[in-house]
């Protein structure tokens, strides 16, 4: 055996951990084992022993001393046992032969672990122990006499398979699994043909299985040299060859076996785990060889771009990825059978469809199946492959992260690497990178992309403030900035970033938590790191003034006190929960105080302004998550109880104040919506109401089942009730007597046209309380809401009457919104397209239901249109199918606004998953 394989064949010893797997657990975890195994021991040894101290003993035996056969590992394990005895065990030392009597305990020891054991972990241990003896006896002997007719080739043969699993083993071993587990995914791999005489580099990227593929074709050529008619299997590594030829490293190892009766097959392993300068060398060495000697073939492997292609044209092969469910099958093999790739991004998808992170991704499920989200995996996948070997370079060297860094923020902001030559050297030296065929260097995994552009917001402030100009950057950040607050690690990180952008942009601070940590947030253990309660409140007040700042005139409309003026604020943390109770202070300054345990707020005229509790999340980021939680609350009250949405005469107080008026009125309805309500009468029940109010001291009332109603609402309806010349209260909305033969839901329209032109204005009115909602209540919020950036927009209908299509007699109704500039061009033609009164709505019937109109060709006409215009929702774009209802609906556009700003909302995670109801 030569020395450039010693380390490899020393970590070998890995190979029986699956065998003894069993016994080390039992001897640390069973008593009743360490007792059985005793027992057997003392009936063997009649020397007198303390049994309580060999038990300890065995509890301390490690995996390595089990792969060992005993007459190897007796010696050191004698000499632990007899301190062990000697410390622990009365008298053991008196007897001046108490070394031979350990020496002679451990020796009966392993036989005892044996017998202990079931009858199959028995026999495959000492099967094990069996073959290392065998294996032993045959270094020793190629050590002594080398390779050549003097050893057989089915001895030879033993002794490249130990070598094969060895190193194979030392490459699974950061994921703690066994070969014999991944079996059906190595049968899986096509090896490469390698005519003799010639050479093949095969190509992949970082994690792709070169080295395993290689591997499988080595063993293949071990099998056909056991069986007397395959030639010498050799494997070497790039970096055993960094200063000597390939020829003399082989002469060294095999003396002129290699050149003499079948040749050789070759493996020359990480071409790119050396220089690019020595790879080149070593390529044509490689090519001489087989020139040079007959029978000689040779497979390589080197990640993609580190020859140019022209340059080994006919000698690649590329290492393919694997399908998405063998991908899976590999992640569910280490993390378990409940987890999915499906719903993970493209990136991620793409990287796991490479072995090496298909089984990292495996072991952190594995590690922590709790893993809050795709955000977290990507984290800890990239920054365990960065802790492997060469990889490591990556980080380590400040020039190699530097480039890296320049090279992630060139290529996220415009798809172009702003590399020079020199630079792109460097970026080739971390193996992460690639060269594509027109000679631009990218990254070999999106992943590491966004990894790298993370650390560059970590250290450059004014790449920070740059990435939410408009959402077209953002889309491009999008993933980054949620994985930077990932990888920070302080809390003052974290504040600078969150800080910065949420005065930019709160909804995307928002959907940056949400994607970052989930809805589900892992909450402080008893053990981590107790927080202070004085830097505790001083830092919360900070981040709650910065979102209520953030929020504008909105913090007003949600609720929240905006503590401009100084306040005490009094902190009761305890290891799950913090409470924080806010009162003015009476100095210049904040005053933060801890609240003694078991204090509670008090209700006298010193009552707290504002008492916020709850969970503490874990990591630095809690009190961004706390607010966020809070925030979304106020949003979804906001969302489902406010009329007041829009202008002072907009959709929403028309729909409002008619709403208030039907019920106050309550009279029996002629017409849908389209009454004319007696503003006169409409008063004097409201100030009835009011005057129900002062009564009873109450602030809120309930009219005919329907929210409660503020008294400053009714207040105020009196107050425009009286500036009505026209003495009537009207929906805006026309209305129909209905007729009885349409049946079901359309009884209460005429004729399908009437329907029709009431669904039109009721969408136009719609796309107006939308516009209304962003450019009033929202302001702050900007283009983080997916819909504002269609805005100005109109919306194409296509309704459907027929029976197979429709629900209980209800239309089906499929909606695109569409930007005003577009909707000529893409609404429906044709005489049967109805138009509503200011052209923002049209709708078309659908006679055959395999017709209809194209959406998806719609939505990519859409999409161009935006890009071009520099413009991109966070939440894509799609089309939505519905049955009518708004007919049923009291305020049936404010309804249909309702639900699409709900979305927008939802996807910044600020309300809950669900349908909205319009209180």
């Amino acid at each position: 055996m030569s020395g450039f394989e010693a380390p490899v064949v020393a970590a070998g010893s890995r190979l029986f951990g699956i065998l003894t797997a069993a016994a080390i657990q039992k001897l640390t975890q069973s008593w009743s084992f360490r007792w059985s195994v005793w027992l057997r021991v003392r009936k063997r040894i009649p020397v007198k022993f303390s049994g309580k101290a060999y038990r300890r003993w065995l509890k301390t035996l490690t995996l390595e001393a089990l792969q060992t056969p005993v007459e190897e590992a007796c010696s050191s394990l004698a000499k632990q046992l007899n301190e062990m005895l000697i410390r622990h065990g009365k008298g053991w030392d008196e007897n001046d032969e108490h070394l031979s009597h350990a020496l002679r305990l451990v020796e009966v020891t392993f036989p005892a672990i044996a017998g202990a054991l079931r009858d199959r972990e028995r026999s495959e241990l000492s099967e094990a122990w069996a073959q290392q003896r065998s294996l032993n006896v045959r270094q020793l002997l190629l050590e002594i006499a080398g390779p050549g007719p003097s050893l057989s080739r089915s001895d030879y043969a033993r002794i490249l398979n130990y070598r094969s699993k060895a190193r194979r083993a030392v490459r699974l071993q950061a994921f703690n699994v066994d070969e014999n587990a991944l079996g059906s995914f190595f049968e899986s791999i096509q090896v490469p043909d390698v005519p003799v005489s010639s050479v093949k580099v095969l190509v992949g990227d970082f994690g792709s299985g070169k080295s395993e593929c290689a591997e499988i074709w080595h063993r293949q050529e071990i099998k056909a040299y056991s069986d007397e008619e395959g030639a010498l299997p050799i494997w070497l590594h790039a970096s055993h060859l960094r200063d000597r030829a390939i020829e003399e490293v082989i002469e060294a190892q095999y003396s002129s076996v290699w050149r003499e009766g079948s040749g050789a097959s070759m493996v020359v392993d990480g071409l790119d785990e050396t220089d690019p300068a020595r790879a080149y060398q070593i390529l044509d060495e490689a090519r001489i060889l087989v020139r040079t000697y007959p029978h000689l073939r040779v497979l390589m492997t080197a990640r993609a771009g580190l020859f140019p292609e022209s340059s080994i044209e006919t000698e690649v092969v590329l290492m393919p990825l694997l399908s998405l469910e063998t991908a899976l099958a590999l992640v569910q093999e280490l993390g378990g059978a409940r987890v999915s790739i499906r719903t993970w991004s493209s990136s991620l998808q793409a990287s796991v469809r490479r072995p090496f992170f298909a089984l990292s991704a495996g072991k952190v499920l594995a590690e922590d199946i709790a893993v809050p989200n795709e955000i977290e995996l990507i984290r800890r996948i990239v920054e365990e492959s960065l802790q492997q070997g060469i990889e490591r370079h990556s980080v380590t060297s400040d020039k190699i992260f530097t480039v890296l860094r320049k090279l992630s923020v060139s290529l996220t902001m415009s798809d172009e690497s702003t590399l020079s030559f020199s630079e792109q050297q460097i970026a080739n030296l971390s193996r992460l990178t690639t060269e594509t065929h027109d000679g631009q260097i990218r990254f070999s995994l999106p992943i590491f992309e966004q990894w790298f552009a993370a650390q560059s917001l970590l250290l450059d402030e004014e790449l920070v403030k740059q990435i939410l100009i408009n959402s077209s950057v953002f889309m491009r950040w999008r993933w980054v900035m949620p994985l930077a607050i990932r990888c920070a690690h302080s809390s003052q990180a974290i504040d600078e970033l969150l800080s910065t952008w949420v005065i930019q942009n709160p909804g995307v601070v928002s959907w940056i938590l949400k994607t970052a940590f989930g809805t589900n947030h892992d909450w402080r253990k008893k053990g981590d790191d107790r927080l202070d309660p004085i830097t505790t409140g001083e830092r919360f007040l900070r981040v709650y003034r910065t979102w209520c700042n953030s929020f504008g005139d909105m913090s007003v409309r949600l609720a929240l006190p905006v503590m401009e003026r100084p306040v005490s604020l009094g902190v009761a943390l305890s290891e799950h929960s913090v409470r924080f109770e806010f009162r003015p202070s009476g100095s210049a300054r904040d005053h933060v105080y801890e609240i003694a345990s078991g204090t509670h707020p008090s209700r006298t005229v010193d009552s707290p302004l504002l008492v916020i509790r709850g969970g503490l999340a874990a990591g630095d980021a809690w009190p961004w998550i706390m607010l966020w939680r809070m925030m979304a609350r106020e949003v979804e009250n906001l969302l489902l109880h406010s009329p007041y949405l829009g202008s002072d005469d907009g959709v929403w107080i028309e729909e409002h104040r008619y709403d208030l008026a039907d019920r106050i009125v309550d009279e029996p309805p002629l017409l849908m919506f389209g009454r004319r309500l007696s503003a006169d009468k409409a008063k004097l029940k409201a100030q009835k109401l009011l005057e129900r109010l002062e009564d009873a001291q109450a602030d809120s009332i309930a009219i005919n089942r329907s929210r409660p109603y503020a008294r400053f609402e009714i207040s105020e309806f009196i107050e425009w009730l009286d500036q009505q010349a026209s003495g009537y209260v009207t929906s805006g909305l026309p209305g129909y007597a209905g007729h009885d033969s349409l049946g079901g839901y359309l009884f209460k329209f005429e004729s399908k046209k009437q329907f029709m032109e009431f669904e039109v204005l009721v969408f136009e009115r719609a796309c107006l309380a939308y516009e209304e909602a962003i450019n009033h209540t929202f302001k702050s919020l900007g283009w983080s809401l997916s819909s504002s950036v269609l805005v100005p927009f109109g919306v194409v209908l296509e309704v459907v009457f027929e029976p197979e299509r429709a629900v209980t007699n209800r239309p089906f109704i499929e909606v695109t919104r569409v930007p005003l500039s577009l909707l000529a061009d893409l609404a429906p033609g044709g005489a049967d397209s109805l138009w509503s009164p200011s052209g923002r709505a049209v709708m078309v019937e659908r006679h055959d239901s395999s017709e209809g109109l194209d959406y998806s060709q719609m939505v990519q006409q859409i999409r161009s249109r935006l890009m071009s215009e520099n413009r991109e929702p966070i939440a894509g774009l799609s089309w939505s199918s519905s049955v009518a209802e708004e007919m049923d609906k009291r305020r049936p556009a404010s309804h249909i606004a309702i639900e699409w700003l709900w979305k927008d909302f939802e996807e910044l995670g600020l309300v809950r998953r669900g349908r909205s109801l319009l209180r």
